[in-house]
């Protein structure tokens, strides 16, 4: 017989598998789109996901 606390644990691992797995879905097709056209911005029914990339001003600048 399964005690209570094994019941649980098993109810909080599915809860986690629920929340984890889309995720991972999303991000693989995310990357697949990003190397099957890598010149247009990835999406997933029409939510495009954007990477803001900045740097600290006044290293590397060029534009001095």
């Amino acid at each position: 017989m399964v005690d209570k606390k094994d019941k649980i644990k098993y109810i909080l691992i599915r809860i986690i598998y629920i929340i984890i797995v889309p995720i991972i879905i999303y991000d693989f097709i995310l990357i697949a789109q990003t190397m099957i056209n890598p010149y247009k911005t990835p999406n997933i029914f029409g939510i495009k996901t954007f990477n803001i990339v900045s740097r600290k001003h006044g290293t590397n600048d060029k534009h001095k």
